[in-house]
């Protein structure tokens, strides 16, 4: 009887051993599957499927552009419109869609300057 017990005692404890070692194998911080939601660090979605297409209509602005005055007169501006295009950009499920756009810029005291916006993505 005192075998069985030893056979019995060795077959449970490479058994244990057995379940222990595998768990250790993956590493204490194992990666989880790439699809749970607690895996870091997780695949771009990209920006997803468009959901709507949003106008932002042109925008009128107006600027005190410096005028050019002889030496000697101080400085003068005076107001000019200028219209900044439209665009239209897209609302995805993940986000926002903005295209190259144009905007103006204050480049010194009076002096503004037409600058191209990238295109971008922003998340939601």
């Amino acid at each position: 009887m005192p075998t069985r017990r030893l056979v019995l005692l060795a077959l449970l404890t490479v058994a244990i051993l057995g379940v222990a070692g595998s768990a250790l194998a993956q590493g204490v911080g194992g990666s989880p599957h790439p699809t749970m939601p607690w895996s870091y660090p997780r695949p771009d979605p990209g920006p997803g499927a468009a959901v709507r297409y949003i106008v932002v209509p042109p925008q009128a602005l107006t600027l005190d552009v410096a005028v050019d005055v002889p030496a000697g007169v101080p400085p003068e501006h005076q107001p000019q419109v200028v219209e900044v295009p439209g665009y239209v950009m897209t609302e995805t499920t993940n986000g926002y869609v903005i295209p190259d756009r144009w905007s103006v810029r204050q480049v010194g005291a009076g002096m503004f300057q037409w600058q191209r916006l990238p295109a971008e993505f922003r998340r939601k």
